[in-house]
């Protein structure tokens, strides 16, 4: 058995380490269609609620290719679903402070994944510039709103067929994959008569990307194996395999888990939006573009040979019809740049990078209640 364990290492660490970059480990990007958490193109300094007139909202969310009318989805992402469910709450509890709170139950299923997740919001927003003014009207509205955002998992677990020679990872699975934001934005919206209100907004950000555990099945010559990514060492064992233990030290391999899809970052946004009245009718839509630093693990897709995601824009449309003063029905489309990029930050690392360079949309119905 000495014998043996040191020529199984050296045979096995060059598959490794091209099993790994040829997609074993790959888990969220294909898996993962359509999380997504502020609806920033939509942001205005002025909502529309008075004083102490709680907004509650409630809306289906969905994306597959029952929705996608521009043909976006490739045939890999075409063969998943997402369903989703969330209820929105805003209230303004002084004439310049607005606050809000919006939470996100959603399922994908996919052929090879499935997966519940969770994102949340909550938001708080100061106006302390052109709060109306009974003799002049509404003017120049400025506001500053601070928001901490998120998405999370309890867990994924994912099928894969990718093989190198003896090496054959079977799954892959990644234990409470999450992600935390904290924003600040500077939002301007200026009326243009009666009916039209336009918006424009900068925004700066911190993110932070992290997951408890990464583990794998593999096959190494004919015998599956459970693989453990520690921080320093890839181990597979299996007790009753002639060889029980491999351990590699992640160098060797090519591949450091922890550093790869844990990570912080910063971000920047800006964008722009209007909003139009008439009667019973009401229209929504605006443009995001975000910019995005994540450090080390762009740098090291981009010494693989990928392309680091390092911007996407969103174009987000509302049409809405108000049956009551305090009732309004809704539809609201999304066309993302960048599947997930900006939005589900837990969902990019360095093996899904390639994943996200890939065009969506998205589609929401709803109500919307004004007490």
């Amino acid at each position: 058995m000495a014998c043996v364990a040191p020529r199984l290492r050296l045979a096995t660490t060059a598959r490794w380490r091209r099993a790994a970059r040829a997609g074993g480990l790959a888990l969220l990007a294909t898996a993962v269609p359509a999380i997504a958490a502020p609806l920033d193109a939509l942001l205005t300094a002025r909502p529309e609620p008075a004083l102490f007139s709680p907004q509650v909202e409630l809306a289906h969310d969905r994306a597959d290719t029952s929705v996608d009318v521009l043909g976006l989805r490739p045939d890999a992402a075409s063969t998943s679903t997402y369903r989703g469910a969330h209820v929105a709450l805003g209230l303004r509890v002084l004439p310049p402070l607005w606050l809000e709170a919006r939470l996100w139950g959603r399922q994908v299923e996919h052929r090879q994944a499935s997966l519940t997740a969770t994102s949340w919001q909550l938001a708080a927003q100061w106006q302390w510039l052109g709060l109306a003014d009974a003799s002049a009207g509404p003017g120049l509205a400025l506001a500053t709103r601070a928001s901490v955002w998120g998405n999370q998992s309890p867990g994924v677990i994912r099928a894969t067929t990718a093989t190198m020679k003896d090496v054959s990872f079977v799954s892959v699975t990644e234990s409470n994959p999450r992600d935390r934001q904290l924003q600040l934005d500077l939002v301007a919206s200026l009326p243009l008569g009666p009916a039209l209100e336009v918006s424009a907004f900068g925004s700066a950000g911190w993110s932070r990307v992290d997951f408890d555990s990464f583990s794998a099945t593999a096959r190494i010559n004919g015998c599956t194996y459970d693989v453990e990514f520690t921080p320093t060492r890839v181990i597979a064992t299996n007790p009753g395999c002639t060889l029980t233990r491999l351990s590699l030290p992640n160098e060797v391999i090519g591949l450091d888990v922890r550093q790869e899809a844990a990570y912080s970052s910063t971000y920047l946004q800006a964008g722009a939006g209007a909003a139009w009245r008439h009667g019973p009718w009401r229209l929504r839509g605006g443009v995001r573009q975000v910019w995005l630093r994540r450090g080390a693990i762009d740098d090291i897709v981009a010494a693989r040979g990928g392309q680091p995601v390092r911007s996407a824009t969103t174009l987000t449309g509302e049409a809405g019809y108000r049956f009551t003063p305090g009732l309004l029905a809704f539809g609201r489309g999304e066309l993302v740049s960048n599947r997930f990029v900006g939005e589900s930050p837990f969902t990019y690392s360095t093996l899904t990078a390639a994943q996200h360079r890939q065009p969506d949309g998205f589609l929401t119905l709803g109500l919307r209640w004004t007490f």
